[in-house]
């Protein structure tokens, strides 16, 4: 049975095993997420589980005006966007360093609510949107990405 951790570099994480979600939340910061990945990772290895680490990462990192949208706000957008990129880069090179197997994902087009996560997952746990984005990260069928280490 495999188990997948899904991470949003946005600070959520949910744990997959056997396609059904077990677990999701939101931490603080990089060092919470670092520290999930490490636990999880050493758990599979004593449970001699097969881990794969999803973690989102956008692939096409244009940015453009948004109409109706400042010049500060704009600015905005494009930093958070490059920060999310590091971010998960740091965490993949984090899983490498760790030998474990993972994967980018390309995050989805259109973000869930709580109620649409419920109704495809199951999963009854409160959750945030990171924690939600993570969740489909960790449920994905096939991988959409051809980053995979």
């Amino acid at each position: 049975m495999e188990t997948i951790l899904g991470i949003d570099p946005d600070r959520g994480w949910a744990l997959a095993l056997g396609g059904k979600i077990i677990s999701a939340g939101t931490v603080k910061g990089m060092k919470n997420l670092k520290t999930i990945i490490c636990d999880i990772g050493a758990y599979g290895r004593e449970e001699q589980r097969e881990l794969l680490i999803r973690i989102e990462r956008p692939k096409n990192l244009k940015t453009f005006p948004r109409p109706g949208v400042s010049v500060a706000a704009n600015m905005k957008i494009s930093q958070n966007c490059g920060m999310n990129y590091q971010k998960a880069t740091d965490l993949g090179e984090y899983c490498a360093k760790l030998g474990l197997k993972f994967e980018f994902i390309v995050p989805a087009r259109r973000k869930l609510s709580a109620k649409e996560v419920r109704e495809i997952t199951g999963y009854q746990g409160r959750t945030s949107q990171h924690a939600r984005d993570a969740i489909m990260l960790a449920t994905r069928k096939t991988c959409l990405s051809a980053n995979r280490y």
